[in-house]
């Protein structure tokens, strides 16, 4: 294992191990790529003191993540750069047969790590904006419901509209899909209700990777936001997850046009008008990140986490695109662009 390079002893120009600019899909979106970190490499650099750091193997010609708008900035931490490079180890040898990855940037056990994240710029496209990454689970990874409860672990990704982590929905991926922190005062038009939504409208009857089946294996997640402007049709938000590892087909986990009513006496809901009737206010929806937060709260929180291929899009039309896969990561595969218009999903409408 390489060790990281201060970014006072890296040389103007050069460039990590491993470097291949901005993966391939990136090229092929064309101007609806907005950003992308492959993380393909063994050097992160300081963008910005000690919170922020830029991987080497994007230069400025390339079309790099914006962490809170600093350019090149795509890892955010606490202070310091406390992610390692790894070259070798589990992490990599889960990866797929035929995947061209040299690196990817594994969490320290036990938690740190803020964000992978970028904010789209205003002259991006509100109709649809996406983004997609994959994500490694340790064999030995702990969630919060397990055996040391203060754990504070499971959170997946988080949008914003004033910068990273200013807004929701927050996901989390723990053996079920869930989300929070829709809020007047985070970003959106309506209040989700405090007890919803523990189990995401559109996972009902989807089965979900259980903590075992997550462990030890990539995933691919990717995230779509529908309508990030303030006005126009209602935003809805749809996630899938494929388990790279193991070749399985991708599932859809996540569609809030689905309305539910669950929980004891239907308490927990998520119905009219967040459905139909939900809007970034009073600004678009503009930052898109990884949520790396984990924390042992002075308990043990065993295991750890590792990153690889984050790429962020926009579209000015919505038929339903898809970034789909990296073929750095899943070795072999065709990515294309599916245009295929969305489908309303079917269920019971709540009012």
């Amino acid at each position: 294992m390489k060790l990281v390079i201060p970014a006072i002893f890296l040389a103007a120009g050069v460039r990590a191990f491993g470097a291949s600019g901005n993966e391939a899909r990136c090229a092929e979106l064309g101007a609806n790529c907005v950003a992308s970190e492959p993380l393909n490499t063994n050097i992160y650099t300081s963008a910005s003191g000690e919170s922020f750091w830029n991987p080497a193997d994007t230069a400025p010609s390339d079309k790099q993540a914006s962490n809170d708008g600093i350019i090149g900035a795509a890892v955010a931490e606490q202070s310091g750069f406390s992610e390692t490079p790894v070259d070798s180890g589990d992490a990599i040898t889960a990866l797929p047969p035929g995947h061209t990855i040299a690196w990817v940037l594994r969490q320290p056990i036990g938690g740190g790590g803020q964000s992978i994240a970028t904010k789209f710029p205003t002259t991006s496209p509100t109709a649809l904006r996406s983004f997609r990454f994959y994500r490694y689970y340790s064999p030995d990874h702990v969630w919060t419901d397990e055996t040391h409860p203060l754990c504070n672990s499971g959170k997946l990704l988080q949008l914003g509209f004033r910068g990273t982590f200013t807004g929701g929905p927050l996901v989390s991926l723990d053996g079920d899909v869930s989300f929070y922190d829709v809020k007047t005062s985070l970003g959106w038009s309506q209040n989700q209700q405090d007890n919803c939504c523990m189990t995401a409208p559109g996972s009902q009857g989807v089965s979900i990777p259980s903590q075992a089946k997550l462990r030890g294996r990539w995933w691919r997640v990717e995230f779509a936001l529908h309508n990030a402007a303030p006005g126009g049709p209602s935003a809805y938000w749809e996630m899938w997850l494929k388990n790279v590892t193991d070749n399985e087909p991708e599932i859809k986990v996540m569609d809030s046009r689905v309305a539910m009513m669950i929980g004891p006496n239907a308490s927990f809901w998520w119905q009219t008008p967040m459905t139909d009737n939900l809007h970034p206010s009073p600004s678009p929806i503009s930052d898109f990140a990884i949520n790396m937060f984990r924390s042992n709260n002075g308990s043990p929180c065993d295991g750890y986490i590792a990153h690889t291929s984050v790429l962020w899009a926009a579209w000015d039309t919505d038929a339903g695109q898809r970034i789909g896969p990296a073929c750095e990561v899943e070795g072999g595969c065709s990515s294309g662009n599916d245009t295929r218009a969305p489908e309303r999903p079917r269920g019971l409408r709540l009012r």
